[in-house]
C-alpha cells in the first residue's frame, strides 16, 4: 500500500468513525479506511471499527461500500465470513450487497458457489445480479469446477478488419523485481495468488504497457489440454499505476471448454464487463487462441493471437488505438 500523507494527529482509531461520517475534512473516508492497517490495532478492534461502519445506516452507502472492501485488510477468511454477514442484513442497499458478493467471488472458496447462485437468481436485473453472476463465474474458474452451466458466451466479438493506422504489439517475459511488484498488486485483489506460481509478461503498445500474469503450471506436462476440458482463470492483466513502479489490476482472462473441443476465452474487468473475446484449440503441447475486441461501446478495436506452449506465453496482434484501463464504474477501492 502506498504511504498516505496523513497528519500524525489524525493517525488514531478514534478519528476513523468521525472521518467516515465526513466530520474530518483533512481525512476522506477512503483514506481513513486505508490507514487502518498502519495503526497496529488488535484484529478484534480493527474488525469492530469496520462492523460499526457497516451497521451505521446514517453513513452514505458509498462509504459503507468502501468498508466492505476494507474487510480484505483482515485476511481472506475473515473477509468472506463478514461479507456473508453483511449479506444477511435486511433491506441492504444494492451497492453494498454488490460489493459483498464481489468479495465472495474473489476470495471465497468453492463452498460459496451456492450462495452467490442464490443471490444471482433472486436479484432483479441490475448491478447486484451482474456482480453475483460474475462472482459465480470467478468461483467456477478459480477452482476449475466442471459441470456448472455458465450460459452462452458473454458477448459478440468485433474484430479489427482495417489495419491502417493500427499499432502492433508483442509480449515479452519480465524478470525480477518487476515480476514481484506485479504479483504483489494481484494479491491485493486475489490474496490466494502465490507469486512463485506465476510468470509475468509485458505487452507494449505505443506508449502503453500492460502486464500479464500467467500460471507457470499452465505450460506444464499435459496441462494445456485441460483448457479444453475445464474452466480456468488463465491470467491477470494489469496496467502501470500513477506512481512509478506500481501496477493496478484491471482484467482477468477466463477460459472454458467450448463446442467440438474448442477453448472459449473472455477477458473481463474485475466487476465483470467483458472487453475481449476469443476462441481456439488446445492440445497437450500447445494452445492457440484468436482474440478480438468485444462488441462493447468505447472499446478499442483489437485482434490478437495468444499462443501457449512449454516455452511460455506469446501474445501478438494489432490494436486500433492505445489500450486504456476501464473508467471507474463504482467508488474507488481503498488500498490494502
Amino acid at each position: 500500500m502506498a504511504d498516505l500523507e496523513i497528519p500524525e494527529r489524525l493517525r488514531n482509531a478514534a478519528v476513523v468513525p468521525k472521518a467516515l461520517a465526513g466530520h474530518v475534512p483533512e481525512l476522506p473516508p477512503s483514506s481513513a479506511l486505508a490507514m487502518l492497517p498502519s495503526l497496529g490495532l488488535d484484529p478484534d478492534r480493527h474488525l469492530g471499527i469496520l462492523r460499526e461502519a457497516l451497521a451505521d445506516r446514517k453513513l452514505p452507502p458509498q462509504v459503507r461500500a468502501l468498508a466492505v472492501l476494507s474487510l480484505t485488510q483482515l485476511g481472506a477468511e475473515t473477509a468472506v465470513a463478514e461479507a456473508r454477514r453483511v449479506l444477511q442484513q435486511p433491506q441492504l442497499e444494492e451497492m453494498i450487497a454488490a460489493r459483498a458478493v464481489t468479495l465472495l467471488g474473489r476470495l471465497g472458496g468453492s463452498e460459496q458457489l451456492g450462495l452467490v447462485t442464490e443471490i444471482q437468481q433472486a436479484a432483479p436485473d441490475g448491478v447486484l445480479r451482474v456482480r453475483a453472476a460474475f462472482a459465480r463465474t470467478l468461483i467456477v474458474h478459480r477452482f476449475r469446477l466442471q459441470g456448472v452451466d455458465l450460459g452462452p458466451p458473454p458477448v459478440e466479438r468485433r474484430p479489427l478488419h482495417d489495419a491502417a493506422g493500427a499499432l502492433e504489439f508483442k509480449s515479452r517475459l519480465l524478470g525480477f523485481p518487476v515480476r514481484e511488484r506485479v504479483l504483489l498488486s494481484v494479491r491485493e485483489v486475489f490474496p490466494s495468488v502465490l507469486p512463485h506460481e506465476y510468470a509475468v509478461h509485458e505487452i507494449e503498445c505505443g506508449r502503453g504497457l500492460m502486464e500479464v500474469a500467467v500460471p507457470v503450471a499452465l505450460t506444464g506436462p499435459g496441462q494445456l489440454g485441460l483448457l479444453a476440458a475445464q474452466p480456468f482463470l488463465a491470467a491477470f492483466l494489469l496496467s502501470e499505476g500513477h506512481e512509478p513502479g506500481t501496477f493496478v489490476p484491471h482484467y482477468v482472462a477466463l477460459t472454458r471448454p467450448g463446442p467440438a473441443g474448442e477453448v472459449l476465452l473472455h477477458v473481463a474487468t474485475l466487476t465483470g464487463e467483458v472487453v475481449f473475446v476469443g476462441d481456439g484449440r488446445a492440445s497437450a503441447a500447445e494452445a492457440v487462441i484468436k482474440l478480438d475486441s468485444a462488441a462493447s461501446p468505447g472499446m478499442p478495436l483489437l485482434s490478437a493471437v495468444v499462443q501457449i506452449d512449454r516455452d511460455g506465453l506469446r501474445i501478438s496482434g494489432l490494436v486500433g488505438r492505445q489500450i486504456q484501463p476501464p473508467l471507474p464504474t463504482e467508488p474507488a477501492e481503498p488500498p490494502g
